[in-house]
């Protein structure tokens, strides 16, 4: 009985694939390497700003918040920095790892390192999906929330 693995090893590692579109997969790969380096190279300028920043910044009258709540202000500031490096690193991880393995794949007639980075593409896609339906989703809480503000008040 054949496995699923012994299936794959028999399959001939050539691609399949004419040349513009080799061509076009690794031109693809290169331009998803430099953009994966620039989006962490931005997320670790934003880190090192915010680390930076001027400790001597005026800070906003307290009237009607106790000290609790400039806390928690302060730490959600925190928060949303840790939140912006954890997308970041898993973006970059992703398209980082597609430009690797589809340039390689292609480069040496490997299909199973193409595949590789195209799941990793595929990931990339997932990821961002998922932020634009989350984002997507609190907008429009915000705007229920201010509309329902609007018809009590």
């Amino acid at each position: 009985m054949n496995t699923g693995q012994e299936l794959h090893d028999n399959i001939p590692s050539e691609i399949p694939l004419d040349f513009y579109t080799k061509s076009k997969i690794i031109t693809t790969s290169k331009t998803a390497g430099v953009a994966a380096l620039l989006s962490i190279a931005g997320t670790l300028v934003s880190v090192a700003a915010f680390f930076l920043k001027s400790t001597a910044a005026p800070q906003p009258a307290k009237e009607g918040f106790n000290d609790s709540t400039a806390k928690l202000a302060a730490t959600g500031n925190i928060f949303m920095l840790l939140l912006s490096l954890i997308i970041s690193g898993l973006l970059f991880y992703t398209l980082f790892t597609f430009s690797r393995y589809a340039k390689k794949g292609i480069e040496q007639d490997n299909r199973t390192l193409l595949i590789r980075g195209l799941i990793a593409l595929g990931a990339y896609f997932r990821i961002v999906a998922i932020l634009a339906i989350s984002f997507l989703g609190l907008l429009l809480m915000v705007i229920l929330m201010t509309r329902m503000g609007g018809a009590i008040g």
